[in-house]
């Protein structure tokens, strides 16, 4: 975002009312509590930063299986649109 939007670490993120820094800085939300009912169910749980959800989906999946992700699904939040 600082390269390709010019923004500066204190001027206000596209459609926030918050700086970069606070959007940087926000608190992520854990699916913690709507998982531990079903982890016993659950083969493999990946922390999608690095690689996101398509480079990590594919280390889960057996050979010969294959995922689909239709990323516009579902809304993006403002920090991930840039």
């Amino acid at each position: 975002m600082f390269e390709s939007l010019k923004l500066g670490i204190d001027d206000r993120f596209p459609e926030t009312e918050q700086s970069v820094r606070e959007v940087l800085l926000a608190v992520h939300r854990s699916y913690a509590v709507a998982l531990r009912p079903v982890l016993g169910d659950v083969h493999a749980l990946a922390h999608v930063t690095g690689g996101g959800i398509v480079g990590n989906l594919v280390r889960v999946l057996p050979p010969g299986v294959e995922a689909v992700v239709d990323a516009g699904s579902w809304p993006w939040p403002p920090l991930f649109a840039c």
